[in-house]
């Protein structure tokens, strides 16, 4: 994650699952998919979205960090409002630019 950008890049083989998966989740709790706004693939009639205390009433987002810490991520941090009426997962595909970092594949370096 970044304070610079408005995203989060992952790796391919983390965010083709992890896309399809929100996108499920979503579409169970009849949040309406639009076209996709560049450069995010997964986006969102935001009419069709709740809101609740900790933004836009998405699926959280639970990792599993090392050691065992879990982190939540709400929809205040995991969607960014890109048109009127559009939200759009905050997660972009880095395709291979990241390389697994000691055998661990939680851990990834940049490779560009």
């Amino acid at each position: 994650m970044s304070i610079v950008t408005h995203f989060t890049e992952l790796h391919t083989s983390i965010y083709k699952p992890f896309v399809q998966d929100f996108i499920k989740k979503a579409a169970e709790r009849k949040v309406k998919r639009v076209a996709f706004v560049p450069p995010f693939k997964a986006c969102f009639d935001s009419s069709t979205i709740g809101n609740s205390v900790t933004g836009l009433a998405v699926p959280t987002i639970d990792l599993v960090l090392p050691w065992g810490v879990p982190w939540t991520i709400y929809g205040t941090n995991s969607m960014v409002m890109k048109e009127k009426n559009v939200a759009c997962l905050a997660f972009v595909d880095g395709e291979t630019n990241y390389l697994v970092v000691n055998n661990d594949p939680s851990i990834f370096q940049s490779s560009t």
